[in-house]
């Protein structure tokens, strides 16, 4: 204890500064710890922003467009939860927007879209409206030889229609056997009273003109005798054309459902010509005096034309539109147009789009946004796909169909006849309007499906019109020629030609009667496939147990007149 005396001692005296030294060791100590623990969580944090910082750059790095789609380089995209649930929100919007116009543009065409009961009978008319749409349907299909009757009863009926579509807009129809006939029965009658009173012939080479001009003011619309040749070759002649591969006298249903369509179209045309021409019954008094030429389809598909050299007192260069349908310029006649310059190509050789690539009647008639022919396979695919095509989007909706039509009619009334081609519920949009054009060279002709089925219907430099000379008409309709003196198709008047239009003073104008041609396209629009639209964009289906969009294109009944 002794020996330990001295040390406890010092430490008595040194104990306040041993106990310094201890606290800031331990102090020192403490500090270090806690600044390496506090460095170790720094690092940790930075290392967390930085990756969530490079995340961030990486979104923004995500372009929604490229260059290449013609928009600006930095609009990105952001994909998160969020902004995929403000997606899905527009892309139902949208759907139901689209849906909702689709429908009622449906709506508005299906009334005229209907086959005619009255004329084709409960039997015939049940078949083909059972039928399915006629994209899905397959070159040359019957149903079968025992459905045979109701093609033949569609053949025979088909053209009475059209002569009542006629007599609606008071046009002289050549082959309407029902006005015909009671003509005949007024001549008869007019000719035995002349025969009573001794009056004989009194007409002489002195009336002709006053004849004529009687016999024109009979019609309020002088429908060109050429152009209904053609329209008689649609309605009749069926062998040797498109998928008819038997040669049959009866038409396959798919020309059957092409036709139809023809005279759908025709019927809203006309339609718009009697609201233009309004109560007139005799030419004199019409808007829309003649129709020089109308045709919808592979009959109608044109080029658009040239924009002439203006004025050169005015300045600038020649203006020239592209052709949409084969890129060329600088045609030398839009009426001299073939095949080749207005889409289709006989041999093959150029172009994505071949006149024989397919036997369908739709082939080729129906046309995408650059006017361009779209193929029979393709319509198909598109039409009863089931999944967004990339190419002909257009088609799921609505085809286009191309018509022409060239009117001679009041000149400022053509503002009006537009306003009433837009207003149809065919919606006939017009591209090209063309005034005091010159007089068509090569006729419109009919096109059917086959290389040789075209040069087969060739007939005495026709062109091409096939089965449009009907032979002896006396077979078919009697007397008619006869009856008709100078009208059947006025040949007096066909002879004689309008002169090209001299320019005079508004003010001492007698007649503002213009040639105009008008080009463009009409819409028909499928059934609505709203489950299909949802499932293209993933948006959930709603309505399950509802008719399925295969269902609603596998039946195109449509409603009773």
């Amino acid at each position: 204890m002794d020996s330990l005396a001295p040390v406890i001692r010092w430490l008595k005296r040194n104990g306040f500064w041993i106990g310094c030294a201890i606290l800031s060791i331990l102090m020192v100590t403490g500090w270090y710890l806690a600044s390496v623990s506090m460095q170790e969580a720094k690092q940790k944090q930075i290392s967390k922003y930085k990756k969530s910082f490079s995340n961030v750059q990486r979104i923004k790095k995500v372009a929604a467009v490229t260059v290449d789609d013609g928009a600006e380089s930095d609009i990105v995209a952001h994909p998160n939860s969020e902004t995929e649930k403000k997606m899905m929100e527009q892309l139902e919007a949208t759907v139901e927007a689209v849906v909702e116009a689709w429908k009622l543009k449906r709506d508005r065409q299906e009334p005229l879209m209907q086959f005619s009961k009255e004329l084709l009978g409960e039997a015939t008319y049940e078949f083909l409206t059972g039928s399915k749409a006629p994209e899905l349907l397959t070159n040359g299909e019957h149903y079968g030889t025992q459905n045979e009757k109701y093609l033949k009863t569609f053949r025979q009926q088909i053209p009475k229609k059209v002569s009542q579509i006629a007599r609606h807009i008071r046009a002289n129809w050549a082959y309407d056997e029902e006005r015909i006939e009671k003509e005949m029965l007024e001549k008869a009658r007019l000719e035995e009273e002349r025969g009573a009173f001794g009056m004989g012939d009194m007409g002489g080479g002195g009336m002709m003109g006053m004849e004529l001009d009687t016999e024109r003011n009979k019609f309020a619309v002088i429908w060109d005798e050429q152009n209904q040749k053609l329209w008689r070759t649609l309605l009749t002649e069926f062998q040797n054309w498109d998928d008819n591969v038997k040669a049959s006298v009866d038409p396959t249903l798919l020309q059957v459902h092409m036709l139809q369509q023809d005279v759908w179209l025709l019927e809203a045309m006309f339609n718009v010509i009697r609201e233009l021409n309004g109560n007139a019954t005799t030419n004199d008094l019409a808007v829309v005096k003649e129709i020089r030429h109308i045709a919808f389809g592979r009959e109608a598909l044109a080029s658009l034309g040239e924009i002439m050299e203006p004025d050169k007192r005015l300045g600038g260069a020649k203006l020239v539109t592209a052709d949409p349908l084969d890129g060329e310029e600088d045609f030398s006649s839009y009426d001299d147009m073939s095949f080749e310059s207005s889409g289709f190509d006989d041999g093959g050789g150029s172009g994505d789009f071949s006149i024989d690539g397919d036997e369908s009647p739709f082939h080729g008639r129906y046309v995408n946004v650059d006017l361009q022919p779209v193929n029979a396979e393709e319509v198909r695919n598109v039409v009863g796909g089931s999944e967004l095509p990339e190419t002909n989007l257009e088609l799921i909706v609505s085809k286009r169909v191309p018509f022409r039509l060239a009117l001679k009619m009041d000149e400022r009334k053509i503002n009006s006849f537009l306003a009433y081609c837009a207003n149809s519920p065919f919606e006939f949009e017009v591209l090209q309007l063309r005034l005091n054009r010159e007089e068509v060279v090569v006729p419109i002709i009919a096109r059917g499906g086959k290389a040789e089925n075209k040069s087969a219907a060739d007939v005495d430099g026709m062109g091409g019109m096939g089965g449009m000379m009907m032979g002896d008409m006396s077979d078919m309709m009697g007397g008619m020629s006869e009856m008709m003196g100078g009208m059947g198709g006025m040949p007096g008047m066909e002879a004689q030609k309008l002169k090209a239009l001299v320019p005079t003073e508004v003010e001492t104008r007698l007649s503002y009667d213009v040639d105009v041609e008008f080009y463009g396209v009409v819409k028909i629009y499928n059934p609505v496939r709203e489950n299909y639209l949802r499932k293209a964009v993933g948006l959930p289906v709603e309505g399950e147990d509802e008719q399925s969009d295969e269902d609603a294109l596998d039946s195109v009944a449509m409603r009773e007149p």
